[in-house]
């Protein structure tokens, strides 16, 4: 298992934690990245009890692996775990390791404050650069990690009548149909003849509406929504639904009170 290939050895010393309750997992670990980062300091702790700030370098300098083992971060303790632990390093660079592939995970541990999630499919070099090149105020994806999240987004665009349209009034399904297509705002604004700052309005009110806290992640909802997998929490149907309920309405109080009804002797 060699990661020298294309794999700059980096310099500067600093210190790596890794938090595992697998002994194994902590050991192959740490004898693979101290031949990787030979001027760190590599930290094998069972727990994230056994952490503390007095044996790690200064926060910029510091990266922690925190596995999850077999956990998921749908779990809310797994969850609550992780976002206390990642507070309590006070802006340590914190990628999770897990077993899994779900990818609606990787949102979970950026909602946490991680700054990428490794999966089973994920490579040591990838691991290795992301410790490289992982910064607090950024996230990072691998290659791979990005493919599997391709790979569970539909890429047929969702006819009228479908579940997005059930969601959005009609020009906010044209805004999210292109957001879902990863369209940036100009081109948006583009095809739809609009203003740019009226396609910032309408996404935000998606995002919004979707309790998304970034594109990718919107992307990834409505794709979810569009195959009928997700219904946004909280919202009410603001597309054909409520558009339909109207017509209704109107045709019943025009049977009613209005034109076509005849006078009774």
């Amino acid at each position: 298992m060699s990661i020298d290939r294309g794999v700059p050895k980096p310099t500067d010393s600093g210190t790596i934690c890794i938090i595992s309750t697998a002994s194994f997992e902590r050991d192959c670990l740490a004898q693979s990245l101290r031949h990787a980062f030979p001027a760190y300091e590599i930290f094998s702790l069972e727990s994230e009890a056994d952490w503390s700030a007095d044996t790690c370098a200064e926060a910029e300098k510091s990266v922690v692996l925190y596995s999850i083992g077999a956990g998921h971060l749908s779990d809310e303790e797994t969850k609550a775990k992780l976002k206390a632990f990642i507070a309590r390093v006070s802006g340590r660079r914190v990628i999770v390791l897990a077993q899994s592939e779900d990818m609606s995970a990787w949102f979970d541990a950026i909602e946490c404050g991680a700054v990428g999630y490794i999966s089973p499919s994920v490579g040591l070099e990838d691991l290795v650069e992301m410790i490289r090149i992982s910064s607090a105020r950024n996230i990072l994806m691998p290659r791979k990690s990005v493919m599997l999240l391709r790979q569970v987004m539909p890429t047929s665009q969702p006819e009228p009548g479908s579940e997005l349209a059930r969601w959005f009034t009609d020009r906010q399904l044209d805004v999210a149909e292109a957001l879902q297509r990863g369209a940036a705002n100009k081109i948006i604004a583009y095809e739809l003849d609009l203003c740019e700052s009226t396609v910032k309005v309408h996404i935000r009110n998606i995002m919004r509406k979707l309790k998304a806290s970034n594109r990718t992640e919107a992307a990834f909802k409505l794709s979810q929504i569009a195959s009928g997998t997700l219904k946004p929490e909280g919202a009410q149907a603001g597309g054909s639904d409520q558009r339909s309920q109207a017509t209704v309405k109107r045709r019943s109080s025009l049977s009613g009170t209005g034109e076509g009804s005849r006078p009774t002797a």
